[in-house]
């Protein structure tokens, strides 16, 4: 069932949520619930006597981890009951108190049932239970008492908190009156409208008394056996980030729309099957604006020393915001670099942001969230200590006077950037079968050309149109779960994590304009089954100087990189493909915006991963959903080819200088324009050819 289970749509009511008041929402108050602060759940167990006496899950008696007629074995390893100055104990209160830096303590109990082992059952014949006879069988049991498995008897217990609008300050302590659970979560051993695994929540009360209060929110999962932590660590997330538009990090699908053709995976706390990591990420944190105590940014790092405290959100079109910056492990400390993209027109295009964490790994720090979801398979490369990067696209407005700019957008703002690179992928026509972490049969993928700009990474689904409609709808796509090297196939869940996939001081050191991922800008579509309305789409890629190149990588699991913004060096050879690749000036010592090194080369291409949802082009008998590339060299922008040094322009794509640009070649340089393929020199353009050097035009 590994790529089977999903989670059910979520559930999000409006009542009294109309929030037409002209204070100032922020994020950081959460969506339903408080992101900061003491919240206790009440967790209540249930199971189902099914009229036919035949269980869901086929297993009358229950299962290892839940017999039936019992509490299940991990009853109090979900939750701590209170805080503690400690580590937590419990999976879900550790992980908030990992992820939010000790600011939000999520702690639980569980309603402890005086008959049928301590969980509370009903009568069903089939469908979904009713929670009127769930509460009447919890009434009729405790006989108006709250009595928890860890003593908390009580209803100011569970009501720490009074809800206010969504994105408000939320009031503690509570005011409620007459009390109301914050937040109810039942568990069901063996209910039948879920699958197990699988779950749901809803930011309003279930409708009914239980033991004489209502609650502001409840949750529900079924789980057959094991502890439901990761849905359960998802569905409630939602209740602080806000609905299914907030899906990204191979959490499920957005609602109505992602910003992303194919689906993407990485790490947060939204991510649930997809997912690579199972950490929290720095999106997650600043949204919350979660933090040490001691810090005053978020995200913040430090200086080379690893002791001074500095800001860590960095923009490329401020210079001084450039230099060494030292990053401590991010799961224990939450340190991270994000980097604001230069050149995008705010008022036309989503913005777009590099994240920058250093990771060292469950094995280094000792947390367990740490790694790869099946890293404790043999099949799975695992995830190693070393830099993890993603992308940001738009998602960024966390206070507004208008509470829909706090909770709009769309789904998948989160895009990983892996080491191995982005390349043009084909998948096989026929399924092979994977037999890591027993998952079904699969498409095996092959890698094919590098693709820096427009190709795809191992860490997110790849766009094909399988149905042949000319369109490529949120169902057409493959993962990347099987590669075929040389003939043989690697089964190792690259889509779930693998260690080449992680940046590190001996492999791929550095992201910067010629490496392959590329610091660039990345186009997007919006959309889900067609191409959005409205969106403000990047349908170009805006090249930039900024590199990001770890320097140091030391044993105590801190890492020294260089941040520059004026690195415009291309030395490697580079395959670009865009449909439009615009190359502004750029600041640099040498006075160019692109310079490619002695004996290197830049080919532009035609690619053939998908930039566009529909209206494909046909190439070799393959439909290709990106068009020729245009290259486009702006005023006061100038490109400079060293000595022997080619750039290569094929594929009917076309290099533009336009009036006021440059382009100096060399000796021993080539610009080769291939047949099909156009140079176009705008009036007022320079084009200079130093002796020896050669404009080719092949016919």
């Amino acid at each position: 069932m590994l790529f089977a289970i999903v989670s059910s749509p979520d559930v999000f009511s409006q009542e009294n949520r109309s929030a037409k008041s002209s204070s100032l929402y922020a994020s950081k108050n959460g969506f339903n619930l408080p992101a900061s602060g003491t919240l206790r759940i009440l967790v209540i167990f249930v199971e189902v006597n099914y009229d036919s006496g035949k269980e869901n899950c086929n297993c009358p008696e229950g299962t290892s981890g839940w017999p039936a007629h019992s509490l299940p074995v991990w009853a109090n390893k979900l939750f701590d009951a209170n805080v503690s100055t400690d580590p937590a104990k419990g999976m879900l209160t550790r992980y908030f108190q990992l992820a939010s830096s000790g600011n939000y303590n999520l702690t639980g109990d569980y309603l402890l049932s005086p008959v049928n082992g301590g969980i509370f059952s009903i009568n069903n014949s089939g469908g979904q239970p009713s929670y009127a006879n769930v509460a009447a069988s919890i009434n009729a049991a405790m006989n108006g008492k709250i009595i928890t498995g860890r003593g908390l008897n009580d209803i100011s217990y569970f009501d720490n908190w009074t809800i206010t609008n969504m994105c408000l300050p939320k009031t503690t302590p509570s005011i409620d009156n007459p009390h109301r659970y914050d937040h109810i979560m039942f568990i069901w051993r063996n209910a039948n409208f879920y699958a197990s695994g699988t779950g749901s929540t809803v930011p309003a009360d279930v409708g009914y008394d239980i033991l004489g209060y209502r609650c502001d929110s409840y949750s529900q999962f079924v789980t057959f056996n094991d502890m439901p932590f990761a849905i359960a660590r998802h569905e409630f997330s939602h209740l602080l980030l806000g609905g299914n538009n907030f899906h990204t990090a191979g959490g499920g699908w957005g609602s109505p729309d992602d910003y992303w053709i194919a689906g993407t995976g990485g790490w947060g706390i939204l991510g649930l099957y997809g997912s690579t990591l199972q950490t929290w990420n720095a999106w997650d944190r600043q949204r919350f604006d979660w933090k040490q105590p001691e810090n005053i940014y978020n995200p913040s790092c430090r200086d080379t020393s690893g002791a001074a405290e500095k800001n860590g959100d960095l923009d490329a079109a401020v210079p001084s915001d450039t230099g060494y910056y030292y990053l401590r492990d991010f799961a224990t400390t939450g340190d991270a670099i994000r980097i604001k993209l230069p050149f995008i027109d705010s008022t036309a295009e989503y913005p777009e942001y590099i994240w920058i964490e250093n990771h060292n790994g469950a094995a280094m720090n000792g947390v367990s969230f740490d790694k790869w979801q099946y890293q404790d398979a043999a099949c799975v490369l695992p995830a190693v200590y070393g830099l993890y990067m993603y992308l940001q696209i738009d998602k960024d407005i966390r206070q507004s006077t208008k509470v829909s700019d706090v909770v709009g957008g769309n789904a998948m703002y989160t895009r990983p950037i892996t080491a191995e690179g982005f390349y043009d992928r084909e998948f096989e026509s026929k399924p092979t079968n994977n037999d890591c972490v027993a998952g079904p049969e699969q498409y095996a993928f092959t890698r094919l050309k590098a693709n820096p700009l427009t190709g795809s990474g191992d860490q997110e689904a790849y766009a094909i149109d399988l149905n042949n409609d000319s369109l490529l709808s949120h169902t057409d796509e493959r993962l990347n779960v099987v590669e075929k090297i040389k003939g043989t196939y690697n089964k190792n869940l690259f889509y779930l994590g693998h260690t080449r996939q992680v940046f590190t001081l001996n492999g791929n050191k550095k992201l910067g304009i010629g490496t392959n991922p590329s610091s660039a800008s990345m186009m997007n579509m919006a959309g889900f089954d067609r191409p959005a309305r409205a969106a403000k789409n990047l349908r170009k890629i805006y090249l930039n100087g900024i590199s990001v190149e770890i320097v140091n990588q030391f044993l105590n699991g801190g890492i020294v990189v260089r941040v520059r913004f004026d690195d415009v060096d291309v030395d490697d050879d580079v395959r670009w493909c865009a449909d439009t690749i615009v190359l502004n000036s750029i600041v640099s010592s040498s006075g160019y915006s692109l310079n490619l090194k002695r004996g290197k080369t830049i080919t532009l291409d035609q690619g053939l991963t998908a930039t566009r949802m529909d209206k494909p082009q046909i190439i070799s008998g393959k439909k290709v959903f990106a068009s020729a590339t245009v290259f486009k060299c702006l005023a006061n922008a100038a490109v400079h080819l060293e000595q022997k040094a080619k750039l290569i322009v094929d594929n009917k794509s076309k290099l533009i200088l336009k009036s006021g640009s440059k382009l100096v070649i060399e000796k021993g340089a080539r610009l080769i324009v291939r047949k099909g393929a156009t140079l176009e020199i705008e009036e007022g353009a320079q084009l200079m050819v130093r002796k020896g050097g050669k404009v080719i035009k092949k016919k």
